[in-house]
């Protein structure tokens, strides 16, 4: 577990879905956890195609970082299941460079990798989330992230990056202890390293 950017904001790292939702169940240590993951996907702009970096997040992530879209939403709880999840919230920096900042872009779709996206969203000038601070480069959108029921249930699917947020008078320490204790039951509960 390490500090982020806010000063209640906390990165678990790579886990699994099942793992997170163990890990959920420490509501007197957490205000807050939500998962995301790497994406990248192919978005058509009149005709001119440009290879984009995202990132799939639980409709939560940006209620545990406190940060919202100043123009439009953030996502529905229900946003991330197959079907609801065509919506998409733009970087601010994608949001000049490819919209001339029009707002009426909220009105619009875009084509990611063949497939309309409604745009809900657009993020703070100076957001930066824990992955463009640890050196993986911009974010240009945030999609939903569907997590087929097979993933879900395997505890080897280490697939998400996980942010946190402490509740008050919780300290790294006490919160990197209870992490440890539900990992190490989860490790004797499937009989091996975990």
């Amino acid at each position: 577990l390490t500090q982020s950017e806010g000063p209640r904001s906390t990165s678990l790292g790579a886990v699994s879905p099942r793992d997170l939702e163990d890990f959920k169940a420490l509501d007197q240590v957490f205000a807050g956890l939500a998962g995301s993951a790497r994406d990248g996907k192919n978005v058509s702009f009149a005709g001119s195609p440009e290879r984009l970096s995202g990132l799939a997040i639980e409709p939560a992530y940006l209620d545990v970082l406190g940060v919202y879209p100043p123009l439009g939403r953030a996502f529905a709880a229900n946003e991330d299941q197959e079907g609801n999840d065509a919506v998409v919230i733009l970087s601010r920096r994608l949001f000049e460079r490819r919209f001339d900042s029009d707002p009426k872009v909220l009105t619009q779709s875009i084509l990611m990798d063949g497939r309309p996206y409604r745009v809900v969203g657009v993020m703070p000038r100076d957001f930066k989330t824990p992955e463009d601070l640890q050196g993986f480069g911009p974010i240009d959108y945030f999609v939903p992230g569907v997590i087929p029921a097979d993933v879900r249930q395997n505890r080897g699917e280490h697939i998400l990056d996980v942010v946190g947020r402490l509740r008050p008078g919780v300290t790294l320490a006490h919160a990197n202890a209870a992490l440890s204790e539900v990992s190490a039951r989860i490790a004797r509960s499937e009989g091996g390293d975990h």
